[in-house]
C-alpha cells in the first residue's frame, strides 16, 4: 500500500492462566501478539501517515491493565505496555509539523466475542470507535477513551496529577 488513513490495532491473546501456570512460552507469544504486532505495524504505517499528513492510529485497550483479572497476568501487563505505547508514540509526533495524525487508545465496553461471550454486541463497539476515528483534524492526540466516548486521564502519580488539577483549573469555580 502507498496510503492507509487509518490503523486499528485489535489482536489480542488472552491465555487464561494465572502467572505460575502461564509457560514462558505463552508469556511470550501474549507479548508478541497483544504489543510486538501492533508496534510492528505503527512502524510500518506511520511513515505513510507522515508522508500524507494524515492518519488516525488507534490502539485498542482494556481496562484489565487497570483493574487486573485473575488468571490472566499475561495479558493484563501486556495490554498495560500497550496503553503506554499510544501515549510514547504519540509525544513523539510533532504536532505542529503533523496536527492531523492523531494517535488514540479505546478502552470498548465488554463485548460478546470469542474472548466473552458476556457484553455488548461488536457493533456498539464500532459505532464509539468511529467517532474516534473521525475526530477533526487538530484534535488533541495521545487520549486514552473509555466506552463512553469520555477522555481519562493518563496515570500521572499523585503530584503530577494535582498540579494538572491546579493548572486545568479543575478545582476552581
Amino acid at each position: 500500500y502507498d496510503s492507509i488513513d487509518i490503523l486499528i490495532n485489535n489482536a489480542a491473546q488472552y491465555p487464561r492462566k494465572s502467572f505460575l501456570e502461564t509457560t514462558q512460552q505463552e508469556w511470550l507469544d501474549t507479548i508478541n501478539v497483544n504489543i510486538n504486532a501492533g508496534a510492528y505495524l505503527i512502524r510500518k504505517i506511520l511513515p505513510l501517515m507522515k508522508q500524507k499528513r494524515f492518519g488516525r492510529i488507534v490502539n485498542i485497550g482494556s481496562l484489565a491493565h487497570l483493574q487486573p483479572i485473575p488468571n490472566a497476568s499475561a495479558y493484563c501487563v501486556s495490554k498495560a505496555a500497550f496503553s503506554v505505547i499510544s501515549r510514547a508514540i504519540e509525544v513523539e509526533i510533532n504536532r505542529l509539523e503533523y496536527p492531523n495524525i492523531i494517535v488514540a487508545e479505546y478502552l470498548p465496553p465488554m463485548s460478546k466475542t470469542s474472548m466473552s461471550t458476556t457484553g455488548v454486541s461488536p457493533e456498539i463497539a464500532y459505532t464509539q470507535l468511529k467517532k474516534i476515528v473521525d475526530l477533526p483534524p487538530h484534535s488533541p492526540g495521545g487520549k486514552t477513551y473509555k466506552s463512553n466516548l469520555t477522555a481519562v486521564l493518563p496515570n500521572l502519580g499523585l503530584k503530577k496529577l494535582l498540579i494538572h488539577a491546579v493548572k486545568s483549573k479543575l478545582f476552581r469555580k
